[in-house]
């Protein structure tokens, strides 16, 4: 299922993002497109994120004193998901 794009993103910032495969892919956007285009993206991104139209499953947890098997996990380059910390509650 795709998720559709709003109609003020021109069709040069869809293909970017699309095309956005790689960290440098995304930073060369970041760093040229117009400061209005990415704050509309990333409130159109959070407000996806917010109704629950886009979701990242969680592949793993990891206690913080476990920080180095979590950052090889979070590196890899086949992830199902996102790598997230469990802090123990405070009692």
């Amino acid at each position: 299922m795709g998720i559709a794009i709003p109609a003020f993103f021109s069709s040069a910032v869809s293909a970017s993002l699309s095309a956005c495969r790689c960290s440098s892919d995304r930073s060369r956007y970041l760093s040229h497109a117009p400061r209005s285009e990415i704050v509309d993206t990333y409130r159109y991104l959070g407000s996806l994120v917010a109704d629950g139209s886009l979701s990242v499953p969680v592949e793993a947890t990891y206690r913080l004193d476990d920080y180095r098997r979590a950052l090889e996990h979070a590196g890899a380059a086949k992830r199902g998901g996102k790598v997230l910390f469990a802090f123990d509650q405070p009692q």
